[in-house]
This record gives structure tokens, C-alpha cells and sequence, in this order.
């Protein structure tokens, strides 16, 4: 990088604390300080050499050396609409989360869901109960039932083939099977 003069088209910013000068350049983070702005330019374009010096030391390409504030001052308009859109969803999702993550936990500790012996006892019960003659389905109902699921099943059975021919390779399309090409 070529030194640095008073008439480049950077823009500087510079601060005076007391009795000190501080000078960078906007688009870099390498600071220059002295008692006057034309020693602090001085110091600034002194440390710009010593890392133009050692970039070229360990055989780095010599670099803008660019912080955060640079990055984001280049972002455009949609870019910060969706890193706005980001952050308030990321602040949304703790509580949301949190809501179901107890909900379910007070769910699961009221729920009398019993274990072991009771359990599988309940279970072997209802089905003897449901293996005798005279606790079966009521005709009617059952007659109900077997249309509808007879409906559901002419409803989805298009779809179904269909899903079908994704799993099976057409035997007159030979266009599916892949061909070794001769040199």
C-alpha cells in the first residue's frame, strides 16, 4: 500500500483528547496519535508501513485491515430487514419455547400414566373385553365405518398409484435406464 498523504480520497476521522491527536482512516483499524494532527498523520503512516512490512515478511497479500462497523455500513437495505427479521423471531422462539416445554412437563407430571404391572394389566383386559361375543360393534356401526373407510380408500387410491411408479422402473421406457456410452 502506498503511503499515505493528507490529499487521499479516504476519509479520515480524527479525535483530540486533551492534548493528544488520534487519526484513522475510516475504512481500516490502524490508528495514529501525537500531540499535533500532523504528528498523528505521521504515526498512522508509520504503523500503515510496519504492516505493509510484515504482510510482505511472512508473504501475506497486503490487506485493508477492515472491523465490523466497515461490514455493516456496506449492508444493504434487505440485509438488515432480514437480520432484524432474525432477531426479533430468535427473541420470540425463547418464551414460545419455554411455554411448551412446560406445558408439557406439567402435562406429563398430572397425566396418571401408570407403569409395569398396572399397566399391562389394563391392556390384557381390554383386549379379553373386547374378544367376547357379546361386546362386539354394533351392525350399523360397523357397516358406517366400512363404507367410510371404503370412500377414503377410492379417494387416495389415485394418488397411491401414482406414488407407486416412483418405486418401480417402466419396463417399455428405456430411456430411465442408464447406458454406458461407447468411445
Amino acid at each position: 500500500m502506498s503511503p499515505m498523504k493528507p490529499s487521499d480520497t479516504a476519509v479520515y476521522q480524527t479525535y483530540n483528547l486533551g492534548k493528544v491527536w488520534y487519526i484513522k482512516r475510516q475504512d481500516q483499524q490502524i490508528w495514529g496519535q501525537g500531540e499535533t494532527l500532523e504528528q498523528a498523520f505521521e504515526n498512522l503512516q508509520e504503523r500503515q508501513c510496519e504492516y505493509d512490512q510484515f504482510c510482505q515478511a511472512v508473504g501475506l497479500p497486503v490487506l485493508d485491515v477492515q472491523g465490523a462497523g466497515f461490514a455493516l455500513r456496506t449492508m444493504g437495505q434487505r440485509a438488515w430487514h432480514f437480520l432484524r427479521v432474525v432477531i426479533v423471531v430468535a427473541l420470540c422462539a425463547v418464551p414460545v419455547s419455554y411455554a411448551i416445554s412446560s406445558g408439557l412437563t406439567r402435562g406429563l407430571e398430572n397425566a396418571e400414566i401408570k407403569g409395569g404391572r398396572e399397566f399391562w394389566g389394563k391392556v390384557e383386559k381390554g383386549i379379553l373385553d373386547m374378544g367376547k361375543d357379546g361386546k362386539g360393534m354394533p351392525p350399523e356401526k360397523a357397516a358406517a365405518l366400512q363404507h367410510a373407510m371404503d370412500n377414503i380408500v377410492a379417494r387416495l387410491r389415485p394418488f397411491t398409484s401414482q406414488l407407486s411408479l416412483l418405486f418401480t422402473l417402466p419396463e417399455d421406457d428405456q430411456s430411465a435406464v442408464p447406458s454406458k456410452v461407447e468411445q
